[in-house]
This record gives structure tokens, sequence and C-alpha cells, in this order.
């Protein structure tokens, strides 16, 4: 369900109560009528996925070390420059507990930078190419905890 909402997770809408809420947790939770934490789960899957991009790329080329560890000293104080990938997937699993795979999965199919989609490659590369880049981040996630 957090793949097929994924297209509409940055609007928003005004309840009865004038409240502003995603339109993703207003579909889950009063048009499905599922639970409350349904909705927060698939809006949290969705701002997952995002982080998670950002950890890819971090996991994969060190591309963006620094930026990331400027944001990780700003909330948390001095992180060795060693423990940055380690906090950073920490942090991401903490705020997403069991469902990380499915984020990490999403992330993978959804942001092109993450992909590195080539015109050249046929869909079918490309589809191998990002369960291939899934499976190593999620063994590298693994490894990091242990």
């Amino acid at each position: 369900m957090a793949g097929s909402l994924q297209g509409i997770k940055w609007f928003m809408l005004f309840t009865k109560k004038l409240l502003e809420v995603p339109v993703v947790s207003y579909i889950i939770r009063d048009s499905l009528k599922l639970k409350a934490s349904d909705a927060d789960t698939i809006v949290n899957i969705h701002v997952v996925s995002e982080k998670f991009a950002e950890l890819i790329l971090l996991l994969e080329s060190n591309e963006n070390l620094e930026t990331v560890k400027e944001k990780l000293d700003d909330e948390y104080l001095e992180i060795p420059t060693d423990l940055v990938k380690r906090v950073f997937a920490g942090l991401i699993l903490r705020e997403i507990k069991g469902f990380w795979r499915v984020a990490l999965f999403i992330s993978t199919l959804v942001y092109p930078e993450v992909g590195n989609a080539s015109d050249s490659l046929s869909k079918q590369d490309e589809l191998d190419k990002r369960k291939e880049r899934y499976i190593s981040v999620e063994r590298s996630i693994i490894d990091l905890g242990s």
C-alpha cells in the first residue's frame, strides 16, 4: 500500500475540523477505515524512504559523508567519521523499526539518484541492478549492527 500511495505523499488536505492532514493518512483512516497506526506507519515509510536514499549513496560511495556528518553533529554532538554510517543507519532503523526493509525497497525503486537509471539499460537490466543494490544495502545495514 505504501508504494501505491507514494505519488501523493506530499499532498495535504483540511478536515472538517480544519486540521491539515496528509492525504495518505486521510485515505487510510477515513476512506479505507483502517487503524490510525496503519496510516502513521505508511506516512513514516514514505519519510524514511527518502532518508534511505541518502543512506544508500553514503554506503555505496561516501559521496555525502560530510553533509550527513554535519547534520548528525548538529543534533548529536560530535560523531567520529568512521561511525557516521552506523549512527545514521541506526537513527533510520529506530524511526521505522520493523518496516525498514519496506522503506529500503521503496527507496531503491522510487528515487532515481539511487537507481542510477541509464537509458542504455533494458528495463529488466535496470530492475536487476536495483535488486542487487537492495540486497547489498540490506547486507551492509545488517553488518553495521554487528
